[in-house]
């Protein structure tokens, strides 16, 4: 019967991080696809852009912070504590 050593790792637990900084730079590649195609064809000024972005950001960080609320997390030291 093979027997894990302390501390040691899934390859299935390696795999989430790489999973999920794949999608951040799929998600970051497809914005600046998305920022392109509405400024070049002069769908929206740049100053309404970034004003639709930031207002976008806002409401994806309270977003954020109410579902981790939620589940009972806590924001100080955010995956530094135990």
């Amino acid at each position: 019967m093979a027997t894990i050593a302390a501390g040691a790792h899934r390859p299935a637990g390696r795999a989430r991080p790489v999973l999920l900084a794949g999608f951040a730079l799929l998600a970051f590649a497809a914005n600046s696809l998305l920022c392109r195609v509405a400024l070049a064809r002069g769908l929206i000024d740049p100053a309404g852009f970034t004003l639709l972005r930031m207002v976008a950001g806002a409401l994806m960080l309270t977003l954020l912070l109410h579902l981790r609320l939620a589940r009972g997390g806590r924001w100080s030291g955010a995956g530094l504590g135990s």
